[in-house]
């Protein structure tokens, strides 16, 4: 399956299986944490001279669009950050927004939201060369990291940064997996310097969007920091090994900042 949909691609109102990311409690850019919330994130290139025509329907349309149905809550904006923690053979998708959803209502809402879609309502419009949608629902409680910076970081301006780390367990493995990530990878993060929050997600049941290729699990990580670079050299310094119950062929990140 295509992992990257392009606008024709948009014919399916409803694709169920596969999913998207909840909110965090310490996340300045989101609503507050609620075992009840999912979250919907819509990944987007625009064409190629048409950078300006994408911005002003993300500001005039989209939000305001999508915030009119019952049960979404909220709408954020990212860009690309300036650097990526890992490099992938995928490129950073040009624009993220990230949608939060009350979970009593997601069924409703994402069938709202999918039939929108398919009268290119919500999806982003002609400007756009691609779209990638992903549902998630909640699946951890956020864990606070220690904050404050790295040592030998340069003074600044602290900004925010968010990680999108996408990944699977091995068939089979899923719960080697969760135990591996909530008592040893994750903890292990949440004591780097500069790291605010980590939150746990897993694949919503029902996609408000095309059929594609979407990994189980989503790792969000938010970063408040002065020296990025200094940050993720901190997180990659002394990173313990990887569990086996990782599917490694399926893993990949972006890095994205508040637009």
């Amino acid at each position: 399956m295509k992992a990257t949909i392009t606008r024709r691609d948009f014919t399916t109102l409803v694709g169920m299986g596969a999913g998207m990311i909840a909110c965090g409690a310490t996340r300045a850019w989101a609503a507050p944490s609620s075992p009840g919330h999912h979250s919907l994130l819509i990944f987007s290139d625009p064409l190629p001279g048409q950078e300006e025509a994408y911005a002003q329907w993300q500001r005039a349309a989209a939000a305001r669009t999508m915030l009119s149905i019952p049960g979404v809550l909220a709408a954020h904006h990212f860009v690309p950050g300036p650097l990526e923690l890992r490099h992938t053979a995928r490129k950073t998708p040009a624009h993220l927004t990230i949608y939060t959803i009350q979970s009593a209502g997601f069924d409703m809402a994402a069938r709202e939201i999918a039939r929108r879609g398919a009268l290119g309502q919500v999806w982003p419009p002609e400007s756009s060369a691609s779209v990638q949608t992903f549902a998630y629902r909640s699946y951890r409680p956020t864990t606070p990291g220690v904050g404050g910076e790295p040592q030998g970081a340069a003074p600044g301006t602290k900004e925010r940064t968010i990680i999108l780390a996408f990944g699977d367990a091995v068939a089979g493995q899923e719960a080697a997996y969760d135990d591996w990530y909530d008592h040893v990878h994750q903890p292990e993060l949440m004591g780097k310097a500069g790291v605010l929050s980590g939150t746990r997600d897993i694949l919503a049941d029902i996609q408000p969007g095309p059929p594609a290729d979407r990994p189980r699990y989503l790792f969000t990580m938010e970063l408040l920091t002065s020296d990025l670079a200094a940050t993720f050299r901190g997180i990659l310094n002394g990173a313990g090994a990887p569990s086996p119950a990782l599917d490694r062929t399926r893993g990949f990140g972006f890095t994205y900042r508040p637009a």
